[in-house]
């Protein structure tokens, strides 16, 4: 309740060994998530194909959305609604056979 938003970055991240220099890799944030409704913004590394759904996987619950423009390195989810849980947050942009990592996301309750 005192930080909004809150920035998860990399350095808070579980996951894979070199975390901070690959996009390709297996990242993760153990969260205890307040009950309400937020925009969840991402940001990578580098720019993005098209065509590809950005996947949040909380416990049970899958978000996602198709990304139809090219060469963007910010990619937004508004008005989520997420239940009150400690859960693993688990975000990845799929594209063909690649899951890409973002560098970091940014969580606002609104």
């Amino acid at each position: 309740p005192y930080e909004n938003p809150v920035i998860l970055n990399r350095n808070d991240a579980g996951g894979d060994r070199g975390i901070w220099e690959q996009e390709e890799i297996f990242g993760k944030w153990r969260l205890n998530i307040t009950e309400g409704y937020y925009n969840i913004r991402y940001r990578f590394l580098k720019p993005l194909p098209s065509n590809g759904h950005m996947i949040l996987d909380i416990r049970s619950v899958i978000y996602q959305f198709l990304n139809t423009d090219e060469n963007v390195i910010f990619l937004e989810m508004k008005n989520v609604y997420l239940p009150g849980m400690k859960s693993d947050f688990i975000p990845f942009y799929e594209v063909g056979s690649r899951r890409i990592l973002p560098l970091w996301i940014e969580i606002e309750k609104i």
